[in-house]
């Protein structure tokens, strides 16, 4: 099971939630070996939410229901902090650790989820920029953890831990980061008109059931198809499932992470031209939805963003 930004060298701030990140992740593709550190969203077998308590990743055993939606913890804090000041464009460490509000005890019981023990997910205040990390455990009996990240601009981030303790249960925390500067102008929030998009060398068609998308049960489709137009039907497993999603309202206070229904993928499998996702929108308003897929060791990261009646 599994399934959170403070001003510089700031304590993180936990807020509430309901609902359901490296470098530059805007570009389509990223080697696998990058890849291992960022997810995005992506299509090709039928994909679902594992979702523990509170919405969050329960396994690849719920079938066709949909994914729940996920409040910020309200029993665990997630306390972010850059080891030195973070710079537009260049990379730097920021350190985590997770308490229990009650006892201020350290999380150390971290169980691992899609072949991590913690997901990470890195928004920019305008949402233009999004990355899937995971950070490393650089002291498992004081329950820290460092993730080496860039930041490509100046200004406010989001950062959504997700994971699941022994103790704890299931918990996704959020905290805001401000890289010192000046912060360019936002990319507006522009909803989407075409359904069908080409990131990289990949060409996905999505489509949602119901359409207009209104609030409640959707169903998400995203189909695959190369260069030439052809189907794919090789996709391969990344992170114990053929592809990621992650969708988040423009108010920062609906989210889901989503993967493929059914049983986790062998490592040998393939899936395509088509995954689809299962999740819930709980209230009406723009949210803005990446996936991620793994072909021939590229990740791609797909974008879309859509108005929810």
């Amino acid at each position: 099971m599994r399934k959170t930004s403070t001003m510089l060298c700031a304590a993180a701030l936990a807020l509430g939630f309901s609902a359901c990140g490296q470098p530059d992740a805007s570009p389509a593709k990223e080697p696998l070996a990058a890849a291992h550190d960022h997810h995005g969203m992506a299509m090709g077998t039928p994909m679902r939410h594992d979702m523990g308590s509170m919405g969050h990743d329960m396994g690849h055993d719920m079938g066709s229901m949909a994914m729940p939606a996920m409040m910020l913890s309200e029993s665990v804090e997630a306390r972010v902090t850059p080891l030195a000041p973070l710079a537009a464009g260049q990379p730097g460490t920021l350190r985590f650790r997770f308490e229990s509000r009650a006892s201020r005890a350290a999380l150390t019981d971290f169980e691992v989820a899609h072949e991590r023990r913690l997901h990470v997910f890195v928004v920019s205040d305008d949402m233009s920029f999004f990355a899937h990390v995971h950070p490393t455990l650089s002291d498992a009996e004081a329950g820290l953890w460092t993730l080496e990240q860039t930041f490509p601009a100046p200004g406010r981030y989001q950062i959504y831990a997700d994971f699941k303790s022994t103790g704890a249960g299931a918990n996704v925390t959020r905290s805001d980061l401000v890289v010192a500067g000046t912060p360019p102008a936002a990319v507006p929030l522009t909803v989407d008109g075409e359904m069908t998009k080409t990131f990289g060398g990949l060409t996905v068609t999505a489509r949602f059931t119901p359409w207009p998308l209104t609030t409640g049960d959707t169903l998400l489709t995203y189909r695959v198809t190369d260069e030439s137009g052809q189907p794919v039907t090789d996709l391969a497993p990344y992170l114990g499932a053929f592809g990621h999603l992650f969708a988040l309202s423009s108010d920062k206070v609906t989210m889901a992470h989503a993967h493929p229904e059914g049983a986790a993928p062998t490592a040998d499998a393939h899936g395509g031209p088509e995954i689809s996702f299962h999740t819930r929108f709980p209230s009406a308003g723009t949210y803005k939805l990446w996936a991620q897929v793994l072909r021939g060791g590229i990740v791609t990261t797909t974008d879309w963003t859509v108005a929810v009646h």
